[in-house]
């Protein structure tokens, strides 16, 4: 209640959207240099360089949103092979059968729509960001040239976000 009394003993100046500055924004105006990366409603590609063992390892996860999810009619525990081209721009993911190679799709605890792949990244692979010194970065697949069929994603690269880089 004395909150509400502060409120109507000081005029409260009517604001328009652009007087905001958005955290978000800052964020990604600064390279990541500070805080985390806002989640994005975008299939991504994020790679974390860590320690294991005296040793650093580059871990990857591709995130595929509830919607792109449905129309690919992909569900937790499918098979997928993940394949790039050479130059790493254009990626596809794609159902593969029963006893094929592939990443199983996992979804998080708190959205089972969503789906995930996780793998540990190996020579060969292409680097989030082109730099081995990177250390965390997500790549946020282009939107206007991702192709959605059942079973198959197949999406370029666009914006690649660096948050951290090593020496």
């Amino acid at each position: 209640m004395k909150q509400l009394n502060w409120l109507k003993d000081n005029d409260m100046k009517d604001h328009n959207p652009t007087d905001f500055i958005s955290v978000s924004e800052v964020i990604k105006n600064r390279g990541g240099k500070a805080g985390r990366l806002p989640v994005t409603n975008n299939l991504s590609i994020t790679q974390i360089c860590r320690s294991n063992n005296n040793q650093l390892v580059r871990f990857m996860t591709i995130r595929i949103p509830e919607n792109i999810m449905s129309l690919a009619r992909f569900k937790k525990g499918d098979r997928i092979d993940i394949g790039f081209t050479n130059d790493g721009s254009t990626w596809r993911l794609k159902v593969v059968s029963n006893g094929e190679q592939g990443y199983s799709i996992t979804t998080p605890s708190n959205n089972p729509k969503r789906g995930q792949l996780r793998l540990t990244w190996c020579e060969g692979i292409p680097i989030i960001g082109g730099d081995i010194a990177v250390r965390k970065a997500r790549a946020i697949a282009d939107d206007k040239t991702m192709k959605i069929s059942p079973a198959e994603i197949i999406f370029d690269i666009g914006e690649v976000r660096i948050e951290a880089r090593g020496e």
